[in-house]
């Protein structure tokens, strides 16, 4: 009896399987939910040549074009399920690719990492690593993965870089120089880490390094130059997890970090560092009182920090440098009101211009130091150029217990109340809802419904204070913060009650559907792609059941007894479900799997409640390029629900 129903279940999956999942839509809604044309961008050495990630046929492409007139040179087609992680032009004409395999977003077994590097006319091609053997074959496979520290060579020939060996039993993170012609490695410095991050100055020298050990504790060291040891230094170890180091003054003597302050809150900071390894006055240069520093820009030819971004809605700047650099990208601010602007280093006569906003994609632009003007060569997502798009606005409320929490509101088109969608992001602790462009949104607001985006307690952004705040109460606290931002928009006529659903991925989903059974006079309907639905259960399985570093997290974030985890659990209350859910999975979740669902389902079932439910074959966490036919029939699927529950 046991084999039939196994070849049952085997017959039912393969006719799942073979479901045609595709769904044809109009050309506004596909341009929305379409992944970006293009994705990294770089200019050479000299600005002679572009360096592009695009996607041809549901296949990512590195493209070589002649800046002059941007005519394709040369490409170089990924093998499936490899991404570009970075570019780094060693020289005008010679091109670094690293790119990261995986089997697609949280799905399968991991990632392997290969770097390539080509000439600009496609010739020279070479597998830089893991370096092949005589035969051919990838020796070493695996074994290492390489975060780069500088993008300037070494030598005229090497690259610095920090290596992981995050396979092996005595796993370290070293700093090695890797040869640009060979792929071959040498070793360059090393303090006994296996998780960090190095501080370099000007002169390639590592000067400062930090560990964070599996129990989440940070260890701070400093090198010697005169003896050349590292030591221990506890000069930070009480204020933050970490720091983030952004460059050295140009004596070599004074280093910028990001860290806590004393209120929690990610500042910036200035600290001496001496040839002996000794740590000095530490300075407080820039704090935001209500949030953290989001984003810090260095100025490489000025050897100061360029910019700090900070604040809710479209980041406010604060400028220290007052270089040419700084005066000229202030300008830019000024010509693209309304958005953000990056400007990359200066390369031949040109520099490369990155604009975002949240109206459209990302936008390429060259800034001509002659000419003194700006000209587009690249939007990421031209597809929508045509279409209209809406605006966010920053939303501030106050919870139950006095907690300030701020999100987004994306108001449809029309002068009446739009139906609401809540559109809960995942994470959940440290992750966010930012200020920017979001195609999914998009869509969702020209099918006629408003979203509202909300940053509960345990979101990041807000200091490691308002993070803590969501610690063990994933069920609770929570998803009042929640409740609480709906009673906030239907008192401020945002929304209508008896017209709000939730709608979710990952921890989102959790919430969908936590939410729909615990406030079910507040909230009509739920949908949730890749959620967990059972606290119990997700330690020992998916990739957090190997990651130590996630088992440590999860034990300080998670409710603590396996009673108090049921019951923040929505398994635990499937009886309660008055309202209508949708729940969505991918079949290859290796972060939520897809047996967190199932089990839902049956608590569901077992209660004789109705509901909707899918899982998609072949799909992680979520949907990647080559999954666009299955994104939109999801997408396509989540708008009918909500039409026929609050339209």
């Amino acid at each position: 009896m046991k084999y039939l129903l196994l070849i049952i279940l085997i017959l039912i999956q393969a006719c799942a399987s073979s479901e045609k999942l595709s769904v044809s839509l109009d050309k506004q809604s596909e341009a929305y939910l379409s992944f970006p044309d293009y994705g990294r961008v770089s200019l050479s050495r000299e600005g002679s040549y572009v360096a592009v990630t695009s996607i041809i046929k549901d296949r990512r492409v590195v493209s070589i074009l002649s800046r002059k007139d941007m005519k394709v040179l040369a490409s170089m087609p990924l093998e499936e399920n490899m991404k570009v992680q970075n570019f780094i032009w060693v020289n005008d004409k010679r091109l670094i690719i690293q790119v990261v395999v995986s089997e697609g977003y949280l799905k399968g077994s991991g990632s392997e990492q290969f770097i390539f590097a080509i000439d600009y006319d496609g010739k020279n091609k070479k597998q830089l690593y893991p370096q092949r053997t005589s035969l051919g074959e990838s020796v070493n496979f695996s074994v290492s993965f390489f975060n780069l520290v500088s993008d300037d060579i070494v030598d005229d020939r090497y690259l610095l870089v920090s290596e992981n060996k995050y396979m092996a039993r005595n796993a370290y993170y070293d700093l090695k120089l890797l040869d640009i012609n060979t792929g071959r490695t040498k070793p360059y410095d090393r303090v006994k880490m296996r998780f960090g991050n190095y501080g370099v100055d000007n002169l390639k020298q590592a000067r400062v390094a930090y560990k964070v050990d599996k129990k989440l504790k940070t260890t701070f060291y400093t090198k010697n130059l005169v003896t050349k040891k590292w030591k221990k230094n506890n000069f930070w170890s009480d204020k933050s997890r970490e720091i983030n180091i952004l460059g050295f003054d140009k004596t070599n003597s004074r280093f910028y970090f990001l860290g806590d302050n004393k209120k929690t809150l990610k500042a910036l900071f200035s600290a001496s560092l001496s040839k002996t390894g000794e740590v000095s006055n530490i300075k407080e240069i820039f704090s935001y009182p209500h949030g953290d520093i989001l984003n810090a820009s260095w100025d490489k030819d000025d050897f100061k920090v360029l910019f700090v971004e900070y604040g809710d809605g479209r980041p406010k700047r604060k400028y220290f440098s007052k270089s040419k650099l700084s005066k000229l990208l202030q300008s830019l601010d000024l010509a693209f009101p309304g958005e953000r602007v990056y400007l990359g280093r200066k390369r031949g006569g040109e520099s490369l211009v990155m604009v975002l906003g949240d109206k459209r994609p990302i936008t390429y632009y060259t800034y001509n130091y002659q000419k003194k003007n700006v000209e587009e060569i690249l939007s990421a997502n031209e597809k929508v150029r045509p279409y209209r798009k809406v605006s966010s606005k920053v939303i501030e409320y106050k919870t139950r217990d006095g907690l300030t929490v701020r999100g987004y509101y994306y108001k449809a088109p029309g002068k009446n109340i739009s139906p609401l969608v809540m559109y809960i992001h995942g994470g959940p602790y440290g992750a966010s809802d930012r200020w920017g462009y979001d195609g999914d949104i998009q869509f969702m607001v020209s099918k006629g419904f408003s979203v509202m985006q909300v940053n509960y307690r345990g979101s990041g952004g807000r200091g490691r204070a308002f993070e803590e705040k969501g610690y063990r109460k994933l069920g609770t606290s929570m998803q009042e913060d929640l409740a609480d931002a709906a009673l906030w928009a239907i008192k401020n006529k945002y929304a209508q009650k008896g017209k709000i659903c939730l709608w979710g991925i990952s921890y989102g989903a959790y919430a969908s559907m936590m939410s729909i059974h615990k406030y079910p006079d507040l909230f009509e309907c739920a949908v949730g792609f890749g959620g967990v639905y059972d606290w119990r259960t997700i330690l020992g399985e998916g990739d957090s059941a190997k990651n130590e570093y996630a088992q440590s997290a999860w034990g300080k974030q998670m409710p603590e007894s396996e009673e108090e985890q049921f019951k923040q659990s929505p398994v635990s209350l499937a009886k309660d479900l008055k309202k209508d859910v949708y729940i969505m999975h991918g079949r290859e979740d290796v972060r939520c799997t897809v047996f967190q669902a199932r089990r839902l389902k049956s608590a569901l079932d077992e209660q004789g409640k109705k509901f909707e439910y899918r899982e998609y074959p072949g799909i992680g966490h979520w949907f990647t390029a080559k999954n666009q036919g299955k994104k939109n029939h999801a997408y396509n699927e989540i708008v009918s629900f909500f039409e026929s529950k609050i339209k």
